[in-house]
C-alpha cells in the first residue's frame, strides 16, 4: 500500500464517481487532490519522436508476457511468505529467502530491456518456471 501526504493529478479525473475539472479540488478517502491541467498539450495520436522506438503489437505482447511471468514469481514468493508467517512456528530462513527471491524478481523486472527480444523471451521462460518451482515448494 502506498501512502501520500500530497497527490497531484494532471488532466481530468473522477473522485468517488464525480467528474472533477482541472483547477478544482476533490476529496477521496480522506485525501485532498488538486486536479491541474498539464503544462503542455500532448497528442497521443502523433508519431513518436525520432529518438523513440515504436513497438509492434507482437513485441508489446511478448514484453507484457515476460512481465506477467515475473509478477507470477513475485506472487508465488508472496504466497510462500504469507503461508510461512501464518504457521505457529514460522521458519524465518524460509521467509528471508523468499523475500530475497522477491527482491531479485523486482530487480530483474527493472532491468528488463523491452527492445531485447532474446532477453524478453529468456525472462518469460525463466520466471514462468521459477513461479511453478516456488508454488510447488509450498504445496
Amino acid at each position: 500500500m502506498l501512502t501520500f501526504d500530497t497527490f497531484e493529478l494532471t488532466g481530468f479525473a473522477t473522485a468517488d464517481g464525480v467528474s472533477v475539472p482541472p483547477g478544482e479540488y476533490a476529496t477521496h478517502n480522506g485525501t485532498t487532490l488538486r486536479i491541474r491541467i498539464p503544462q503542455e498539450k500532448v497528442d497521443i495520436m502523433s508519431e513518436p519522436p525520432q529518438n523513440e522506438q515504436s513497438w509492434s503489437g507482437v513485441e508489446v505482447g511478448r514484453y507484457e508476457a515476460a512481465l506477467e511471468a515475473i509478477h507470477g514469481a513475485i506472487g508465488a514468493y508472496s504466497a510462500l511468505i504469507a503461508q510461512e508467517e501464518a504457521k505457529d512456528a514460522p521458519d524465518e530462513q524460509v521467509i528471508e529467502e523468499a523475500r530475497q527471491g522477491r527482491r531479485a524478481c523486482i530487480r530483474r523486472r527493472e532491468d528488463l530491456d523491452p527492445t531485447d527480444a532474446t532477453q524478453v523471451a529468456q525472462v518469460r521462460t525463466e520466471f514462468s518456471a521459477l513461479a511453478e518451482t516456488v508454488r510447488a515448494s509450498h504445496r
